[in-house]
């Protein structure tokens, strides 16, 4: 279909977004700085709740395919984690001595460069207050997930280089195929998982469809220089639309809401 931007889409079925920086030289009492600092600036964005919570989490310095379990150099350890919260927009902003991370979950279409800027924000924040700091990863993660009611219609509307069953054995009915991808883009590192799951809701055969895709940069130098999130965020749109058919890319680019009779998940864009 040749070149197509953001803006041509009307539809989409995007269910959660992940901005994450990590970052080390931060000690626990100084969080009280930190978040004085910030209060004023994430009520200004329209984050009206907070909540405290401690956050037992793994942290693993090599790559995201790693478990914890097979990883050897995981470090366990419990943290404070403040979070702000919009029940607008669906958005949760959460602040610790080693991360921010802000997590969409909404179904409302949220412009890159308005999540993007809160993030940027807050770290620079942390970097213009404490003596030290040194961030160590930046990422940015997006899932797509909807539903289709016939089984014979996702290779109508996705890609066969994502998507597929793979029947080997006679007669068996796949539950479930995935399809994990890493690669490297310069500094830049990702991963695309792409999956179909079969399940039930209430008496209906469902056929859940996921595409969750991941980049990143953990190259502390080229971090200290420059970070081009939007080449970041343009990787992340390449992917999502090389997954698409050009009739889904059609459908998603109309007005027309019955392209989508036997697909749930799919919303208009606000």
């Amino acid at each position: 279909m040749g070149d197509i931007a953001r803006s041509d889409f009307h539809f989409n079925f995007l269910k959660n977004i992940v901005f994450r920086i990590d970052f080390q030289g931060v000690f626990e009492p100084e969080m009280d700085r930190i978040l004085t600092l910030v209060k004023p600036y994430v009520k200004s964005k329209g984050f009206s709740r907070y909540l405290k919570k401690k956050n037992s989490e793994v942290r693993i310095s090599v790559g995201i395919l790693d478990t914890p379990e097979s990883s050897p150099n995981k470090i366990v350890k419990s943290q404070d984690v403040h979070s702000f919260i919009n029940e607008d927009r669906g958005h949760v902003l959460d602040l610790s001595n080693s991360f921010v991370c802000l997590n969409i979950n909404s179904t409302s279409y949220t412009p890159f460069e308005e999540y993007r800027d809160i993030v940027t924000e807050i770290a620079k924040i942390y970097k213009e207050n404490i003596d030290f700091i040194s961030i160590v990863r930046v990422g940015i993660r997006k899932i797509n997930i909807c539903l289709f009611k016939e089984r014979e219609q996702i290779s109508k509307f996705f890609s066969s280089n994502y998507f597929g069953y793979v029947n080997t054995l006679k007669n068996a009915n796949s539950l479930s195929v995935a399809l994990r991808d890493t690669f490297i883009n310069g500094p830049y590192k990702g991963t695309i998982l792409s999956s179909i799951e079969q399940g039930k809701d209430n008496t209906r055969t469902l056929y859940k469809v996921s595409l969750d895709s991941d980049v990143y940069i953990d190259d502390a130098a080229i971090i200290e220089n420059n970070i081009d999130y939007d080449f970041m965020n343009d990787m992340l749109f390449d992917i999502y639309v090389s997954a698409l058919t050009e009739n889904f890319i059609k459908a998603l680019s109309g007005d027309d809401e019955t392209a989508f009779d036997g697909i749930i998940g799919i919303e208009r864009n606000e």
